[in-house]
């Protein structure tokens, strides 16, 4: 809605602000410690947690973030404030709610039923998109006093420890979901028409030069996978521009800053997953490891082993050693110390049940590209 709206927040941003100066306010009354204040969020709560790092009202409130696959910066994670109310008012229209005052348009949207919002509000974008969302947060010059993008470049106050990782596959997820019409399961299917088809739809008003030498670069990359070429090239670009690229920049940023940053890359795919194969380490993939809810996953066919029982309990204790002290470290003498994220070296520590690569590629090595072409 237009900033005129009365009484009308258009980011949500300083509810859980205010949330957040409450905690650290009566964190000792609940035995805790104000100053291990650990802000923990995955997707778009990793984007919550990064608008609270770039928001100067907000990040003096917590000592520690840990960001799991979501950025702020992400395309799909904000959107600038004009386009946020211009689909404010196509809802309205959609809602029968046309007054040209704000006072009463508001006063119109507040009158309807709560179920008739998500009927319309998909209805707001005005073009088809991969990954995209009709009501995000926005540069309102307050919570958010410039774009996250702008607000990244500029240096940041006070350094605090940092976590922030992805998965292998991140991608994968997205192409199911954003692009049902594709015969995924058949990798023969996907050629490079439908690869440029994903990136047209990803990067919607792309450059079509642009579209052909990022889907070129991939594809040449993804020539070792026989067959399904096309279809990982697609999964390594989504993941890429929608998830890994925007946490790498986030992590550079706070490195460069002075901030301790800790990243991963999660490269297990776990045995009591019932995805597709070719979905291979998806989107979340980590999550039931961080919360120890891997029991929970899979059916009768689908069970975790007890590696990943293993695997689940030091990722516990590594959050919560972050939490505790803010360095994944500490765990003892046959712990496995965790190096701290380099900008030069683009390292992101890969969690596998495999050993180690003699040669890894760094997994943000195509995000320089990406920034210069979309």
């Amino acid at each position: 809605m237009p900033q005129a709206a009365p009484g009308e927040q258009g980011n949500v941003g300083p509810k859980s602000l205010a949330a957040s100066s409450w905690l650290r306010d009566n964190a000792a009354a609940f035995g805790g410690d104000p100053a291990r204040f650990l802000l923990f969020g995955q997707d778009a709560g990793a984007a919550s947690v990064g608008f609270h790092l770039l928001s100067p009202g907000s990040r003096p409130l917590f000592t520690r973030a840990a960001l799991l696959n979501g950025a702020p910066n992400a395309p799909w994670a904000w959107i600038l404030l004009e386009e946020a109310e211009e689909r404010g008012q196509r809802l309205a229209q959609l809602l029968g709610c046309t007054d040209s005052d704000d006072t009463a348009l508001v006063g119109c949207l507040q009158g309807k039923e709560p179920g008739e919002f998500p009927k319309h509000e998909f209805s707001v974008l005005r073009r088809k998109e991969l990954l995209g969302f009709p009501f995000v947060p926005t540069p309102d010059g307050d919570f958010l006093p410039d774009t996250p993008p702008r607000l990244l470049q500029a240096k940041q106050s006070q350094p605090i420890p940092v976590g922030a990782g992805f998965t292998a596959n991140e991608g994968s997820y997205i192409l199911i979901f954003g692009a049902p019409s594709l015969k995924l399961e058949n990798a023969s299917s996907i050629g490079w028409e439908e690869l440029l088809q994903v990136v047209r739809l990803m990067v919607p008003g792309a450059p079509e030069d642009a579209v052909q030498a990022v889907a070129q670069r991939y594809s040449q990359e993804g020539e070792r996978q026989g067959e399904a070429r096309y279809r990982w090239a697609m999964d390594q670009i989504v993941g890429d521009y929608l998830y890994v690229c925007p946490i790498a920049e986030v992590v550079n940023r706070e490195a460069e800053a002075g901030s301790p940053v800790y990243t991963y890359y999660f490269a297990h795919r776990t045995s009591s997953l019932s995805t597709p194969e070719w979905t291979g380490v998806p989107h979340s993939s980590e999550v039931p490891y961080v919360f120890g809810t891997l029991a929970f996953m899979g059916d009768a066919n689908h069970t975790h082993t007890e590696a990943e029982a293993a695997m689940s309990h030091k990722s516990m204790r590594y959050l919560a050693e972050f939490a505790r002290s803010g360095t994944p470290l500490g765990m003892g003498a046959s712990g496995k110390q965790w190096p701290p994220y380099d900008p030069t070296k683009q390292n992101f520590e890969r969690i596998s049940m495999e050993p180690p690569q003699v040669e890894k590629m760094s997994p943000t090595r195509h995000c320089d590209f990406l920034a210069s072409l979309l």
